[in-house]
């Protein structure tokens, strides 16, 4: 038989273990410094050894962290929520972070491109007049819409129309899909149009 002083205890005790599963529920999984940092790079297709100045500090809203860090294709800059989601995501072309070959210093590879510039300096004059052409002929043939639309892309990313290859722009009603080549990564960049403003934007 259950004495009234155990009753007691039992109902203390079960008390207490519904307020700690309450207590856990509402607190949920929170990411830290580390997480946030290996989100972006993942977003951003780079493991930390290919990046650096890498930084991951709590936002200034006190919401998640700001992510940042160089690549050789520039600099990006990530907002992380506390539960791990992309709130924002920004690119800056940075031409001092383009590459160097392993072994030459940024004198050596200026000197070596001078070398080669006489030899392909005639195909170099003739390949220009070609795709000239071509780019005159694919600007001839899009709308006032679809130059907005590649304006906006090519913005959001830092690079001019000279950057890119593989240039092309669709539209669906007032939303037009941008794709392009910026060396070997391939960018998608999804605009509004009648707003002026980017809706998405992946690379790889």
């Amino acid at each position: 038989m259950v004495t009234a002083m155990n009753a007691e205890k039992l109902l203390k005790a079960g008390l207490a273990a519904s307020l700690l599963f309450l207590a856990g529920c509402k607190a949920g999984p929170e990411v830290t410094a580390e997480d946030a940092a290996e989100v972006a790079l993942d977003d951003a297709g780079f493991a930390p050894a290919d990046v650096t100045s890498l930084t991951s500090d709590a936002a200034a809203d006190g919401d998640g962290f700001t992510v940042s860090f160089h690549t050789p294709r520039g600099v990006f800059t990530y907002k992380i929520s506390s539960g791990g989601l992309i709130e924002d995501r920004k690119y800056q072309k940075d031409p001092q972070s383009a590459p160097v070959e392993s072994g030459k210093t940024p004198e050596d590879q200026a000197q070596a491109a001078k070398q080669e510039e006489p030899q392909k300096e005639t195909k170099s004059e003739n390949g220009e007049k070609k795709e000239s052409k071509k780019e005159d002929q694919k600007k001839a043939a899009r709308s006032a819409e679809e130059e907005t639309a590649i304006s906006l892309a090519l913005r959001n990313a830092g690079l001019a129309e000279s950057d890119v290859t593989d240039l092309n722009v669709s539209m669906d009603g007032d939303t037009a899909t941008v794709t392009f080549f910026y060396g070997e990564y391939f960018n998608t960049v999804q605009v509004d149009v009648a707003n002026g403003q980017v809706i998405s934007s992946l690379i790889g």
